[in-house]
């Protein structure tokens, strides 16, 4: 049922949307044929490519790992009721994401014009900030409450606000990255291989690892297992943070030629994850 409306938006689409020309923001190129392995090389020999997406599947892996226990984590180290938690991220997280993708896009579209690498200095900024955010947020002591609209909320909601906004600037425009190293024809395989790469890191592993960690640590530390599993969790970003420095020099040399940079278009594809996910914690 739930898929129904899909199928009928993807009919519509079908037969009232013209198939668009591929690769229409390209220099006009002509290209053979070749077979899938010569072309899964080809993509991967691009370090900006690899280092790209190996960054953004580690910030997936962070992403989807403390969102799956993040409502757990306000229940059993802040007191919180399982409503008040569930309503507080539903509202706080796709909120905060939306002005951060907005602000990120618009950054990123008057940098870009400067210097191309500005396509991921954007997310750089953003894993670093959300690093700093995130720690706070899950080693944040229990403590008093702060109003928010009329309801009382914990005041590590403040860093949670702060690690929404900021980590939505690391996939929107690191997405559309990948499309400029990438040539027209081998595009929808390399949006494969990355795919599969960060569904396996991110929604394989990432909850994963900390359910295993926050129970080896619940043996020392009881219930705070889980904050523990989760600041150690901000790792993840780190690495992440050490792949998008390594990517700006062969992005640089790798961005094609009359290509244009593209920061928005993406951002649509995180809002409506961030909606996702908020949805399946409600």
């Amino acid at each position: 049922m739930a898929g129904l409306p899909g199928i009928a938006l993807a009919l519509l689409l079908w037969t009232t949307v013209p198939e668009p020309r591929r690769g229409a923001w390209d220099t006009p190129a002509v290209y053979a044929q070749v077979p899938l392995l010569q072309t899964l090389r080809e993509i991967l020999s691009s370090a900006a490519f690899r280092y790209v997406m190996i960054a953004n599947g580690f910030a997936t892996f962070w992403l989807i790992g403390m969102t799956t226990w993040n409502i757990s984590f306000l229940i059993r180290s802040h007191g919180m009721a399982l409503k008040q938690a569930g309503l507080l991220i539903d509202t706080i997280l796709p909120v905060s994401m939306i002005a951060g993708v907005l602000l990120s896009g618009w950054l990123c579209t008057r940098l870009v014009k400067r210097d191309v690498r500005w396509q991921l200095g954007i997310p750089l900024i953003g894993v670093g900030i959300t690093i700093p955010a995130s720690l706070a947020y899950f080693l944040w002591p229990a403590g008093a409450g702060i109003q928010f609209f009329g309801r009382e909320m914990p005041q590590v909601m403040i860093f949670f606000v702060l690690m929404g906004f900021f980590s939505s600037w690391i996939y929107a425009t690191s997405v559309a990255a990948l499309s400029n190293v990438i040539p027209a024809h081998q595009r929808a395989v390399a949006n494969a291989v990355y795919v599969v790469f960060y569904t396996v890191l991110g929604f394989g592993l990432g909850p994963f690892f900390v359910g295993l960690l926050s129970d080896a640590l619940a043996q020392s530390v009881g219930k705070e297992g889980l904050r523990y599993a989760l600041a150690f969790l901000t790792v993840a970003l780190a690495v992440s943070m050490l792949f998008y420095a390594k990517a700006l020099k062969p992005y640089r040399a790798a961005k094609r030629e009359g290509q244009r940079t593209t920061c928005w278009r993406a951002g649509f594809c995180v809002l409506q994850n961030a909606f996702s996910l908020s949805r399946e914690q409600q």
